[in-house]
């Protein structure tokens, strides 16, 4: 299941692909400017789970800390 808020100008603020249980899957953050990506993260059995990334506005990859 995807699960999305947007924003009152129409932009997407925020995404999810739903795993199993509740709040499980892939967590997309967007920014406000431009609708780039801005975090990335997995959540399992409620926790955080293998990369969390942050990007730069041109959308390479930041950083990225494991879990």
């Amino acid at each position: 299941m995807r699960w999305s808020v947007i924003r009152s100008d129409k932009t997407l603020a925020f995404a999810a692909n739903l795993g199993a249980k509740p709040g499980d899957g892939i967590w997309t953050k967007w920014a406000i400017q431009g609708g780039r990506k801005f975090l990335q993260l997995q959540i399992v059995d409620g926790l955080k789970d293998g990369a969390e990334s942050t990007f730069y506005p041109i959308g390479e990859k930041k950083s990225e800390t494991l879990y």
